[in-house]
């Protein structure tokens, strides 16, 4: 951090978000699943924090002619507060549909995320599993107001391990000038 009259530094600050979430999902029949998440959010911004909860819920109805139609609802939950000023998290309602060929091994999928407080964006991209437990990610995101970051900001880009309940994903993001983000998740399902 520079002084703002000299241009002197001062001393630094790293700014970080943690996501913690716990997800139920269920089969309520052969095509239709529904699912519930919870989860708690914190930002650090120099030495100020704020805090959320939220909950994300979500439905999916598959088809027996591999099309997988699904939608759901992000972000319903408390108001984040820094220091005296508060803020709600961004209602984000998201629809997309997929399609699975080969065996179930490779997947197409395109979907609309409707953010309440910014642009509308569409996704697609494609997942091929090999082996039954190595995943391949592809895809690509653009923003209705352009992509503000330039066009490979669109871009994603992954890889997944499973075996039996637990996996692991890695996803590269590109953001353009501000750098790129890595997304490491490990999920188990039980």
């Amino acid at each position: 951090m520079n002084h703002p009259e000299t241009g002197i530094e001062k001393g630094t600050f790293r700014p970080y978000d943690i996501l913690a979430g716990l997800s139920y999902g269920t089969k309520l029949s052969k095509s239709v699943s529904l699912g519930i998440s919870a989860k708690f959010l914190q930002e650090t911004i120099d030495e100020q924090k704020a805090q959320a909860f939220a909950v994300d819920l979500g439905g999916m109805y598959s088809m027996k002619n591999g099309f997988i139609i699904g939608a759901n609802v992000q972000h319903l939950g408390t108001k984040m507060k820094f220091v005296e000023e508060s803020f709600g998290l961004p209602l984000n309602f998201n629809v997309g549909v997929a399609y699975k060929l080969l065996d179930n091994a490779l997947t197409f999928a395109v979907d609309a995320n409707i953010p309440t407080d910014n642009d509308v964006n569409v996704g697609f991209g494609a997942d091929y599993r090999i082996m039954g437990i190595f995943d391949l990610r592809f895809g690509y995101r653009y923003t209705s107001g352009g992509n503000d970051l330039g066009t490979a900001s669109g871009l994603r880009a992954g890889v997944g391990f499973g075996i039996g309940s637990y996996k692991l994903d890695y996803a590269f993001v590109p953001y353009g000038e501000l750098g790129q983000s890595h997304r490491i998740s490990l999920v188990a399902s039980f």
